[in-house]
């Protein structure tokens, strides 16, 4: 909780049962301050659950990475469906995407690269 609030992390916010759009936007607004002042004190203390990924590209920014219909696109809603943020779904995909040239027919064979590939 602490994590997605200092986060700003709607979506996981959104994920917990009873915690709607809004009430995701005002815990966010309403704890952001005290949270990050209890971690900076030591009060609490706040590890990743899962690796942090930093995306490098020589892409503009703002551009899409990876299409949201065909393959890729039910590829990338399998991955948020298993729990994937939107941008770590976005990196594996672009990563099998830059390196096979060969065109792939099946969405699991997309996934199933995708998920050895996956740091977690």
């Amino acid at each position: 909780l602490v994590q997605a609030v200092l986060e700003k992390d709607h979506a996981v916010l959104t994920k917990i049962p009873g915690i709607g759009k809004k009430t995701a936007e005002r815990l966010v607004l309403e704890l952001s301050d005290p949270f990050r002042k209890k971690v900076e004190s030591g009060t609490f203390q706040i590890s990743p659950l899962r690796p942090v990924i930093t995306i490098s590209s020589s892409r503009p920014a703002g551009a899409q990475l990876i299409p949201d219909h065909g393959i890729w696109g039910e590829a990338k809603q399998a991955l948020l469906g298993l729990g994937y943020r939107e941008n770590e779904a976005q990196l594996l995909l672009r990563r099998i995407l830059d390196e096979h040239s060969t065109e792939f027919e099946r969405t699991e064979d997309v996934i199933r690269l995708a998920l050895q590939r996956s740091p977690t």
